[in-house]
């Protein structure tokens, strides 16, 4: 069996992979005036930093959706799970076990683009309230670059393409999505300029469970995105189901 990119994620128990790290990720729920009574759906919840946060802050039940078992254990096993409003759920996005319009928000972090999108955009929005809000945060191809080069990141991420800031929001549009609001746009060249923020330099940080085979992928992707740091970024999205 293959030892992949997301292998690496759950082995090395990574608290946070996605763009702009938890620090972005605070900010964007901090502008969305999340309430108490709100059902969110944190899909490809990972380690479950992101659903720890919303529970233990604001109250409101999380769902949290991973189809990587080991993730799912990782998270099964934190210490404050018990006592939080959160539902841990093994279950593959693109055929969400849940009931039509279920969630008040749903949030994405470098996950969709990991996936048959067509298929999962489909289920977010099949189980989102009218007028709720979906956000995701996803890679982004920010300047082109040649098909062998593009190959790196398959290799890596097994991923059949990376999708423009156009392609995204085409994507979206093409499912039903409204409201579409680009809330960040930014080159990886400028993500890793920004990080002389104190603050973010402690929200991003992370104890990383090392073994030959998690070091090498992940430096593997240190690499590969500094290599194309002017080529590859990321986007964020906010968007509602009318």
């Amino acid at each position: 069996m293959t030892f992949d990119y997301h292998d690496a994620l759950a082995k090395g128990r990574v608290k946070g992979a996605h763009p702009g790290g938890f620090y972005l990720t605070k900010k964007l729920l901090k502008d969305v005036k999340l309430k108490k009574e709100m059902k969110v759906l944190d899909i490809g919840c990972g380690m479950g930093q992101t659903s720890l946060y919303l529970a233990e802050t604001i109250g409101c039940h999380v769902v949290a959706v991973d189809k990587h078992p080991k993730m799912i254990e990782n998270f099964r096993q934190h210490p404050d799970v018990q006592a939080l409003p959160i539902e841990i759920v093994e279950a593959d996005i693109e055929k969400l076990p849940f009931a039509d319009e279920q969630f008040d928000l749903i949030l994405s972090e470098s996950v969709l683009a990991f996936t048959k999108l067509a298929q999962s955009l489909y289920e977010v929005k099949r189980v989102l309230k009218k007028d709720g809000i979906f956000i995701c945060n996803e890679m982004c191809l920010q300047e082109p670059f040649e098909p062998a080069e593009l190959s790196k990141f398959n290799s890596l991420y097994q991923i059949q393409e990376i999708l423009t800031k156009e392609g995204w929001l085409t994507k979206l549009k093409n499912v039903g999505f409204q409201n579409l609001t680009v809330v960040e746009d930014r080159k990886m060249a400028e993500e890793l300029s920004d990080y002389t923020n104190e603050e973010k330099i402690v929200d991003n940080a992370g104890t990383v469970i090392y073994s030959e085979e998690v070091e090498e992928i992940l430096v593997e992707q240190s690499l590969l995105l500094i290599e194309y740091a002017d080529n590859i970024g990321y986007i964020v999205i906010q968007a509602t189901k009318g």
